[in-house]
């Protein structure tokens, strides 16, 4: 199965967690972070993208994969270029995180740090 065809907006989505993302998205005072990443994508995106994408991603934990089917699709399908483990989250429960940030009221994105000169 072709993940990147079936879930076209969530591949988007961690597309921007690329292999260059912590120097595309050093944003100096808060530190690199994938939170500001993924709120950047939400707000600089048409919002039924944004939908899209969280109804993908919600789709995509519903498939229940055990850890190592999730590593495979993250990195391998994907192309993810951050690893979960670093902030102390297994696959899953990165997505989930993820998926909180997708689903937060957009008045709420708005409110956690967007940097101004991209803002």
């Amino acid at each position: 199965m072709d993940l990147t065809e079936k879930y076209p907006a969530l591949t988007n989505v961690i597309g921007y967690l690329h292999q260059d993302w912590k120097d595309d998205y050093d944003w100096g005072e808060i530190g690199i972070h994938y939170h500001p990443v993924i709120r950047f994508f939400k707000t600089h995106n048409p919002i039924d993208w944004a939908e899209q994408a969280t109804r993908e991603l919600r789709e995509f934990i519903d498939l229940n994969l055990d850890e190592k089917h999730l590593e495979d699709a993250l990195y391998h399908h994907f192309v993810l270029g951050t690893m979960p483990s670093y902030w102390g989250f297994s696959f899953r429960e990165w997505l989930e995180d993820v998926l909180k940030i997708l689903e937060e009221p957009m008045e709420q994105t708005k409110k956690h740090f967007i940097p101004e000169f991209l803002g």
